[in-house]
């Protein structure tokens, strides 16, 4: 199922890992003493953060510029588990924050 909203902004929208719902050792967890994940998968952008720009031309504030996107659909990312707004859309549960609260991108092993 594509997920069809466009984020505004420096919006990310992240699919969130499934949480292991067994121990180590094999003991099944219940759904509230499983642990929140705090790593994902990137669905969706915004088209960068906008901020007051210098025009060099004529040296007025009024310009505003948009700082591209770090970050693109498909990245396995680090989050902060406090920094985000879950929702759901067409019964699949996602988050959204802010691209600067995003602690890193995770590269695959060689």
């Amino acid at each position: 199922m594509e997920l069809n909203i466009q984020p505004l902004g420096d919006v990310v929208i992240i699919e969130r890992d499934s949480a292991d719902d067994a121990t180590a050792w094999g003991l099944i967890l219940p759904p509230q003493a499983q642990e929140i994940p705090d790593s994902g998968i990137v669905r969706a952008v915004g088209d960068g953060k906008r901020a007051p720009h210098t025009c060099q031309h004529c040296g007025k504030k009024s310009h505003e510029a948009t700082y591209p996107m770090e970050l693109r659909p498909g990245d396995k990312v680090l989050y902060s588990k406090y920094a985000n707004l879950p929702f759901k859309y067409n019964g699949k549960e996602y988050i959204t924050m802010h691209e600067a609260d995003i602690i890193g991108v995770v590269e695959d092993a060689p």
